[in-house]
Formats: C-alpha cells, sequence, structure tokens
C-alpha cells in the first residue's frame, strides 16, 4: 500500500505543473523593466460590466500612452488624442484594442525598452484611427452650401458625401466667364458653339456636354476612384461610395480664364450645392 502511495506521489510530482493564470491589470512577466497593462477576459463578464469595463481600461491605457506611469513609455500626445476620439465614439474596439496594445507593450519589453519598439508601438496607434473609421461616414450632406465659383484655379469647394448621398448643384445662369482672350463669354454651360472637347488635356472629354469651360464635378471615394462628370448650370449627382465632391471648369490653362465685366461691376458665378430628394 505505501509503495502505490510512493508511487502516486512520485508520479503527481513528475507531472509538469500548470502556467499561472495571467494577470489581470498592471503587471511584469520574467525579464521585464517595467509593468503592461493586461486586460481581464472580456468574455467573463456580463454586458453591463463590460461596458463600465472598457471605459476604466481606456483610462488605464492612457495613463501609459501619455507618459504618467514614467516607465519609459511617452506617445506622441496628438496620437494620443486622435485615438482617444475614435475609441469614446467606437467603445467596443477598446477590446480588442487592449489585447493588441498588450502585445505591442510586450514586445517593447522584451527588447529591452529599445527606441525601435516603442516607435513601432506608436506607428501602430497611429494608424489606428484610419483603421477603425475605414468605411464610415461621419459627415453625410443634410446642408446647404453657397460659395463661389474660382475660374483661376483647378478643383476647388471639397464637400463630403456618403454613399447614397444625392446633391444637387445649380449655378447662376446669368454670369458669364471666358477661358481664353480670344474665346467668346458664356456661362457655367460652357462654350456650347465649340466644338465638344477631346483633347486629352481637358479633364472631361468624350461626353455630349462636355464643352470648353462648362462647369464640372469631380468625386473622388475614399479609396481614390476618381469619377469627373459636366455639370453646366445644374445636375443631379449620387455618390456611389463614400468620398469628397470637388468643382472646377473644363481648362487645363487658368491664367487667362476672365469674369466678364461692365464698368465696375464684375459677374461672379454662385454655386449651390445642396440635398435631392
Amino acid at each position: 500500500m505505501l509503495t502505490m502511495l510512493l508511487l502516486v506521489m512520485n508520479a503527481e510530482a513528475r507531472k509538469p505543473k500548470a502556467p499561472p493564470p495571467p494577470p489581470v491589470g498592471w503587471g511584469k512577466e520574467e525579464g521585464w523593466t517595467g509593468d503592461c497593462y493586461f486586460p481581464k477576459d472580456w468574455s467573463t463578464m456580463v454586458e453591463v460590466d463590460r461596458r463600465m469595463a472598457r471605459s476604466a481600461v481606456l483610462n488605464e491605457l492612457k495613463t501609459q500612452w501619455s507618459g504618467a506611469r514614467d516607465d519609459g513609455v511617452s506617445i506622441d500626445p496628438g496620437v494620443v488624442e486622435s485615438l482617444e476620439n475614435v475609441l469614446m465614439a467606437k467603445p467596443q474596439s477598446i477590446e480588442t484594442v487592449a489585447a493588441t496594445n498588450l502585445e505591442q507593450c510586450r514586445a517593447f519589453r522584451l527588447a529591452g525598452n529599445s527606441e525601435a519598439a516603442l516607435a513601432a508601438w506608436e506607428g501602430w496607434l497611429r494608424s489606428l484611427p484610419g483603421q477603425l473609421t475605414k468605411g464610415d461616414c461621419t459627415k453625410p450632406l443634410t446642408y446647404t452650401l453657397f460659395n463661389y465659383l474660382d475660374i483661376n484655379i483647378g478643383w476647388q469647394q471639397p464637400v463630403v458625401m456618403c454613399k447614397d448621398n444625392r446633391a444637387r448643384i445649380t449655378a447662376t445662369v446669368a454670369d458669364k466667364y471666358r477661358t481664353a482672350d480670344s474665346a467668346p463669354w458664356h456661362t457655367a454651360a460652357g462654350d456650347t458653339a465649340a466644338p465638344r472637347t477631346n483633347d486629352p488635356q481637358y479633364p472631361c472629354t468624350g461626353n455630349e456636354l462636355c464643352f470648353p469651360g462648362t462647369l464640372l464635378g469631380r468625386f473622388v471615394t475614399d479609396d481614390g476612384v476618381e469619377i469627373v462628370f459636366p455639370i453646366g448650370t445644374e445636375a443631379t449627382f449620387r455618390a456611389p461610395e463614400n468620398g469628397q465632391l470637388y468643382l472646377s471648369i473644363n481648362d487645363y490653362s487658368w491664367y487667362d480664364n476672365r469674369y466678364f465685366k461692365s464698368a465696375s461691376i464684375e459677374d461672379r458665378v454662385a454655386v449651390t450645392i445642396e440635398p435631392a430628394p
């Protein structure tokens, strides 16, 4: 009986010891010269506690990012502020950010708190706002914008539009300008007496409404896809994706563009951009 008991005890002694559970909160692993923040297992919390913990965890992380812990970590305040603003609007993201932040901190500690590891950590934090808000549109076209068209510069007046926003764009029809000293005066419809432009120097070619000097729209999606279209004195445009709408005229040389002037009164094309049904 004693022999069997000793055998059992020896077998138990030979069993590998289970690793200790990871710490919760500020802690360190062997060989570290500073702490990292270990978030609690989110899946063990009920939703109400989970929501409260997100805010508390973000505050803890900020103390380290801001350098308040005096542990070798100090992140650019602008980076911290930008990320905090996004996380406050997307609190669920705090959970994944906290987990990956631990890995960044661990790499920093294992590298002996090196400047290179800290720079990599800061670079990751800097990239997060763009990653977390990709595909979002925080400023839909729900307002009316009024401005004068500058015919001496290219694309201008960027207006944020969300996917499927519809914009009605109108230009005053009485105001005239020309795009060369020898060209006729015309409205935002362009020089309709001239042949339609096929010169690749013009931003709008091959469209039956693309005359020299025509008021144009240019929409650039968040992914960089560009759409150029004629507006003339009025057009309605639907945004196929999130992006920005710009205005200009169908021209490629700006120095000789002139508004019509009678006595001391100079014409100016006024453009209105407003939501369309």
